[in-house]
C-alpha cells in the first residue's frame, strides 16, 4: 500500500480547520444559547404571578401545557362515550400515580432533581386534575345509568375517592395554624382514597388492563418508599440511635445530631427531623432543617449541626430537650433519640465561578455557610477555580451573630485571605 504523504499533512490541516470551524460555530451557539436562557429568566421565570396555582409565568405555561396533554389523552382515539368513559377513568388512574408522590420531597422527587417549590405545585396540579378528571368520570357514569348494575357498597367504593380528594381540598385552612393536625388527616384521607379505588376496581380489571396494575402497584411502591428510606437511615445494624443535643444560644437554638448511618454530605442539604421527647405527638412529625454545619470528629464520628428560631409548634417544643452546660471546661449535657428522613436538597455547583458572592439575612445564614465551608475544603484541595468568597449577612439583631461565630473562626483560621465575611 502506498501512503501519498501531501494528501495525509494536507488532511491534517483540513482537519484541524474544520476543528477551528466547530469551535467557532460551539461558541456562537453557546452565546445564542445564553441569550435564550436569559430571556427565558427575565420573561418567564422572574416575574412573579399572585394566584395560587403558580408563582410565574413559565410555571403556569407548564399546568396549562400539563392540562392540554391531560384533554388530548381523554380524547383522542376514542369512541363514543363509553370509551370516554373509560379512557378518563385510566388518565385519572395514571395522574394519581404522580400524586402519590407526596407534596414535599421523597427519595422519588429528590432523584428526578425536583426541588421542594416544584414539588408541592406538582401535587397542587395534578391534584386539581385529578379531582375533575375524577368528576366527571363519576358523572359520566351517573348519565349512563352504570350506576344502576352496582351493588350499594360497590356505589359507596365509587364514591369514596372523589370524596377523599374534595376533603383534602376542605381542609386545606388548617395547614398554616395546625400543620401536623392536617398531615395526618390529609395522610389518612389520601390512604382512604387509594385502598376506596383498589376496591372499586379490582373486580373489573381484565387481564389486558395491565396499565390499571401498574399504576396500583407504582402508587403503592411510591407511598412505601419513605418509611423504607426512614428505616434504612434510622436502624443501623448493631448500632444506636441517632443522639441528638440541644443548645440555647439567645434566641435561637443550636441542635448537634450525632449521625450512626453518615453520608457524603454536600451543601445545600436538609433532613426531616423527628424529636419524640419534644411532645407527646412528636413521633409522628418530621419537620425540614437545613444542615448549617457538618463536621467529622477524630474518631470518624459524623456530626450535623442545624440552626432554629423557636416560634410556635414543634420548634417551640424543642425547648424541652435543652442539654446543659456548666462551665467551660465542665461540661454536663444530656441528649435525646431523634430520627432522620433524607438527606434531600439540590446542590448548586459554584466550583467553576473565580468569585462567589452569596447574600443573607437573619436565620438564612443557615442555608449560606454549607456552601462557604465546602468552597474552602474544596480550595485546600485544589479542585476549585473560586478564588473569592464573600458574604453579605445583614442581621435582624445584633445578637445574631454569636450564632455562627465558632464556625465563621474557624472558616477564617483555614483561610482568611480567601473568604471575606461583611456584617
Amino acid at each position: 500500500m502506498i501512503i501519498d504523504y501531501p494528501a495525509l499533512y494536507a488532511s491534517v490541516f483540513a482537519l484541524l480547520f474544520l476543528l477551528r470551524v466547530l469551535y467557532v460555530l460551539a461558541l456562537s451557539l453557546l452565546g445564542l444559547w445564553s441569550r435564550v436562557v436569559a430571556f427565558t429568566l427575565r420573561s418567564l421565570v422572574y416575574p412573579r404571578l399572585p394566584i395560587w396555582v403558580a408563582e410565574t409565568r413559565l410555571d403556569l405555561l407548564v399546568f396549562l401545557l400539563v392540562v392540554v396533554a391531560n384533554g388530548l389523552c381523554c380524547v383522542l382515539g376514542v369512541s363514543g362515550v363509553d370509551g370516554f368513559h373509560s379512557r378518563i377513568g385510566k388518565v385519572t388512574l395514571a395522574n394519581l400515580t404522580l400524586l402519590s408522590l407526596g407534596g414535599r420531597v421523597t427519595a422519588v422527587s429528590n432523584f428526578l432533581g425536583l426541588g421542594c417549590k416544584h414539588t408541592k405545585l406538582i401535587h397542587r396540579w395534578v391534584a386539581i386534575i385529578v379531582v375533575v378528571e375524577g368528576g366527571l368520570h363519576g358523572l359520566l357514569a351517573f348519565l349512563g345509568h352504570r350506576t344502576k348494575i352496582f351493588t350499594q357498597l360497590q356505589i359507596i367504593y365509587a364514591l369514596l375517592p372523589f370524596a377523599s380528594l374534595i376533603a383534602c381540598f376542605i381542609f386545606l385552612p388548617l395547614k398554616t395554624s395546625l400543620y401536623e393536625l392536617f398531615l395526618v388527616i390529609h395522610n389518612a384521607l389520601a390512604l382512604t382514597c387509594l385502598v376506596a379505588i383498589w376496591l372499586h376496581l379490582w373486580r373489573y380489571v381484565r387481564e389486558r388492563d395491565v396499565f390499571v396494575i401498574v399504576s396500583l402497584v407504582l402508587t403503592l411502591v411510591l407511598l412505601c418508599c419513605q418509611p423504607l428510606g426512614v428505616i434504612y437511615r434510622n436502624f443501623p445494624f448493631r448500632q444506636r440511635f441517632h443522639r441528638l443535643s440541644v443548645f440555647k444560644q439567645n434566641d435561637a437554638l443550636i441542635l448537634k445530631l450525632h449521625i450512626q448511618r453518615p453520608w457524603g454530605f454536600r451543601a445545600g442539604q436538609y433532613v426531616y427531623l423527628c424529636v419524640p421527647a419534644a411532645s407527646p405527638f412528636a413521633s409522628f412529625e418530621f419537620h425540614p432543617f437545613f444542615i448549617a454545619w457538618w463536621e467529622r470528629t477524630a474518631n470518624g464520628e459524623a456530626i450535623a449541626h442545624f440552626l432554629v428560631q423557636p416560634r410556635f409548634g414543634f420548634t417551640r417544643d424543642l425547648l424541652r430537650c435543652l442539654s446543659y452546660e456548666t462551665t467551660a471546661d465542665v461540661r454536663s449535657t444530656s441528649s435525646c433519640t431523634a430520627f432522620i428522613e433524607g438527606p434531600y436538597g439540590i446542590t448548586h455547583h459554584l466550583s467553576d465561578y473565580g468569585t462567589i458572592i452569596l447574600l443573607a439575612s437573619g436565620i438564612g445564614i443557615c442555608a449560606q455557610l454549607p456552601y462557604i465551608q465546602q468552597a474552602v475544603a474544596d480550595h485546600k484541595a485544589r479542585k476549585v477555580k473560586t478564588q473569592k468568597i464573600e458574604l453579605h449577612w445583614i442581621l435582624e439583631k445584633e445578637s445574631q451573630q454569636d450564632w455562627v461565630k465558632s464556625w465563621m473562626d474557624e472558616i477564617l483560621e483555614a483561610d482568611a485571605k480567601y473568604v471575606r465575611i461583611e456584617i
